[in-house]
């Protein structure tokens, strides 16, 4: 039998594609923020508040791209929009 390194990636089952220290399941979280604000979330809402000037995100988008960012805190610019909000 081989044998593996922990260093070397797994490529036979799912892995998380942020990096991240802490177990995360984001998607049924997104649902239940989604549940919380009482509307789902916005592509329409990110691209009209972005195309402004000042640019920028307000209400549940914005939380939403925070609550993505801190999942992957290497990356500092941008807003982040979930892949469940493109139905993927």
């Amino acid at each position: 039998m081989p044998s593996t390194s922990f260093d070397e990636p797994i490529l036979d089952r799912p892995h998380p594609l942020l990096p991240t220290n802490e177990a995360s399941d984001f998607s049924r979280n997104f649902a239940e923020l989604q549940k919380r604000c009482k509307r789902k979330y916005s592509v329409l809402k990110v691209l009209r508040e972005l195309s402004n000037k000042p640019a920028r995100l307000t209400g549940f988008e914005l939380e939403v791209s925070q609550e993505l960012q801190s999942l992957d805190p290497q990356r500092r610019t941008g807003k982040l929009v979930p892949a469940e909000a493109l139905g993927i």
